[in-house]
């Protein structure tokens, strides 16, 4: 009896190794598979493998292509892979399944255009001034994509000292380990609407700015220049020359008025080195404050010019 368990154990024994040695590895290669760029691709790489661990790395360890440029593709048949096993002499060794061709594509970190135009905006709008202003930011030329090996981020900077209205460019580098690997660019039109002084009805030269004639509205001021926004006040003024109703009213629309009239009586001050002599005179011409104007010393019969300082008074230095 115990000479036929030991007969038994030893044909298991022998039958087990048997089955060992002829059993295939199950190789299921994935339809498509992410691989290193311009690196060799291997068996493992591109399929999953199950079987003895030994037998296993064998086949994995088989180079079967170079890897693709980073988010390039390339095609590898069945039949070519089969090739490669049977060059290294492990055809017999795998049981391979899997599509007739499969694909592999090169790693990358892909930055499509409208990711960067996202990063671009976001970026721009943190540069512009904060207030009451109404910011629009457009795409006047779009960015190509960025497409680069490893992890990476964008990181944005102007092209220029400051943003503006109008036109700016915004570069865009792609950022490995903190080392720039490639980089994009992206024209964006910045506009501007602000709450402006608006004429309500046309205002001819020198009339006065009122309430009545002027009124705060929305306006695109991307292409204006010298604007009047709110808060700032300007009623009291007077036009320097005739704005047409609707129209946006610029800092070089108004002036200040006159402080003299023509042919008022002012105080002339005379200022002679330590002396000073004060008299009246009549002026001859309107002046605002910091104007040169003609004014007749009274009695005097000869016009002088002398600088207006203030309400009804004039000045002159010799």
């Amino acid at each position: 009896m115990r000479l036929v368990t030991s007969i038994i154990l030893v044909a298991l024994i022998a039958s087990c190794g048997l089955t060992s040695q002829n059993a295939k590895v199950k190789v299921m290669v994935r339809p498509e598979s992410a691989v290193t760029p311009m690196r060799s691709v291997k068996l493992a790489d591109v399929a999953e493998i199950r079987g003895p661990v030994d037998l296993a790395r064998k086949l994995g360890d088989v180079a079967l292509a170079l890897g693709p440029m980073p988010g390039q593709v390339r095609s590898i048949d069945l039949s070519s892979l089969k090739a490669r096993l049977k060059t290294a002499g492990l055809d017999k060794a795998a049981d391979i399944t899997g599509p007739a061709k499969l694909t592999i594509v090169g790693k990358a970190t892909k930055f499509e255009a409208t990711e960067l135009i996202d990063h671009a905006k976001a970026y721009l709008q943190t540069l512009l001034p904060a207030g009451s202003r109404t910011y629009e930011i457009e795409v006047q030329r779009e960015p190509r994509e960025l497409v680069v090996v490893g992890e990476a981020s964008i990181r944005p900077r102007l092209l220029g000292t400051a943003p503006r209205l109008g036109t700016n460019t915004v570069a865009l580098d792609a950022v490995v380990n903190d080392k720039i690997v490639a980089t994009s660019s992206v024209a964006l039109v910045v506009k501007a609407v602000a709450n402006v002084l608006v004429a309500s009805s046309t205002i001819r030269q020198g009339e006065v700015l009122s309430e009545a004639n002027t009124t705060w509205q929305p306006h695109d001021i991307t292409k204006l220049q010298n604007v009047i926004e709110a808060p700032n006040n300007v009623i009291g003024r007077i036009a320097r020359r005739s704005i047409a109703a609707g129209s946006a009213i610029t800092t070089a629309d108004v002036a200040d008025p006159p402080v003299v009239l023509s042919g008022e009586t002012v105080t002339l001050t005379v200022i002679c080195g330590a002396v000073t002599i004060r008299t009246t005179a009549e002026a001859k011409q309107d002046g605002k404050v910091g104007d040169v104007i003609r004014v007749k010393p009274l009695p005097s019969d000869q016009d002088v010019r002398a600088k207006v300082t203030g309400s009804g008074a004039v000045e002159m230095r010799s």
